[in-house]
């Protein structure tokens, strides 16, 4: 059998740079077999030369995993990772959030809950979901408003232990609010 290099790349082409992020940008990505990494690596490395923001697309993937989750999507029917960065499909996951300043994430981010939450992630992963979401009140309660769903849904369902650590005994919930135009 000859192999097409095409379709099996020696190597990943993913700079050192990218690796976390790639990272993240695969574990929110949803579950598809066969699904080839080293060409999604690939395609993600040229997503991000052409401008798109690595938080983006970890948003993205994100936000099409919820959607492949809430529709059922069948294992067939699940865009390949490579494809749906190729193909710019992320940009339809990311709606107001293409506008939104995302960039790298600084070393400390100026955010009211970072000084609570830095035990618990790295400030790009903060700045990622958090940075994009207002701090209501802090007091007898956590309540964090977003005009971002896929964001809201993130963080109740994968960061909602974290918060709970760093604010031990305050309710905590997270509010969508569509953003009026």
């Amino acid at each position: 059998m000859t192999r097409q290099p095409g379709l099996f790349p020696a190597k990943s082409g993913l700079p050192r740079a990218l690796e976390a992020a790639f990272a993240r940008f695969w574990a929110a990505y949803p579950q598809r077999t066969p699904n080839p990494r080293a060409v999604a690596e690939k395609e993600f490395t040229k997503a991000v030369k052409a401008g798109a923001a690595a938080d983006d697309l970890v948003l993205a993937a994100g936000g099409y995993a919820a959607e492949v989750k809430r529709l059922g999507t069948a294992n067939d029917f699940i865009v390949h990772a490579a494809t749906f960065l190729r193909q710019a499909r992320f940009r339809d996951y990311l709606g107001p959030l293409l506008s939104a300043p995302v960039g790298a994430a600084p070393s400390e981010p100026d955010h009211t809950l970072w000084p609570a939450m830095k035990a618990h992630m790295d400030a790009a992963t903060f700045m990622a979901w958090f940075g994009r979401c207002q701090v209501v009140e802090m007091n007898a309660q956590l309540v964090l408003l977003t005009q971002h769903r896929i964001v809201a849904s993130r963080i109740r369902e994968d960061f909602l232990p974290l918060l709970r650590q760093a604010f031990p005994g305050r309710p905590i919930t997270v509010h969508f609010q569509e953003h009026s135009r």
